[in-house]
């Protein structure tokens, strides 16, 4: 064979290793492993990296053609984007699942990065609209009624437009359960023991029900 030339078939297999036409590699000539799919012609492999750009089992593309962008975790197969819409699935450096792979639900804000959903449990923690915390990141109490979502008077709230928390310094004001006050929202007063719930004080009289300093009805 003259220098420079590639061959165009094996001549033990008789597996096409070049393109006729084009002259463009269908087969890596150390490894014999396929550069095209001989069916439909797809690349499998970049021929000047070696990254694989489709699973030749299945078809699917492993990246993106026109930016080069992993679709797929090559150590792990785990799909990093969606390669109908180009969603990010999967955060290529973490690991971590940015959106639900079942319903397709994110997981996290793409532009900020903010988690909105727990993905062992499915809560929602993040509005997605609004980027208001849902939840407590640190404890993972709701920060919102569960049973009525977001209300228009702002995520921390009930249905009532009651808030459940002091957004300052944590303090939870409302019962979510129930409703009942647990602090006075004008002076801060504790109206319920946080630790045992004994009321503190009557929330329609302001009366004290307790001695704060002894603990004593």
């Amino acid at each position: 064979m003259l220098a420079g030339l590639h061959p165009l078939t094996d001549p033990s297999t008789g597996t096409p290793l070049t393109d006729p036409s084009t002259g463009t590699p269908l087969t890596d000539p150390s490894t014999g492993t396929p550069l095209t799919a001989p069916t439909t012609g797809t690349p499998l492999t970049d021929p000047s990296t070696g990254t694989p750009l489709t699973d030749p089992s299945t078809g699917t593309p492993l990246t993106d053609p026109s930016t080069g962008t992993p679709l797929t975790d090559p150590s792990t197969g785990t799909p990093l984007t969606d390669p109908t819409t180009g969603t990010t699935l999967t955060d290529p450096s973490s690991g971590t699942p940015l959106t639900d792979p079942s319903t397709g639900t994110p997981l996290t804000d793409p532009t900020t990065g903010t988690p909105l959903t727990d993905p062992s449990t499915g809560t929602p923690v993040t509005d997605p609209s609004t980027g208001t915390p849902l939840t407590d990141p640190s404890t993972g109490t709701p920060l919102t009624d569960p049973s009525t979502g977001t209300p228009p008077h702002g995520s921390d709230c009930l249905a009532t437009g009651t808030r459940l928390t002091d957004p300052t310094t944590g303090t939870r004001l409302t019962d979510p359960t129930t409703g009942t006050p647990l602090t006075d929202p004008t002076t801060g007063t504790p109206l319920t023991d946080p630790s045992t719930g004994t009321p503190l004080t009557d929330p329609s009289t302001g009366t004290p029900l307790t001695d704060p300093s002894t603990g004593t009805h």
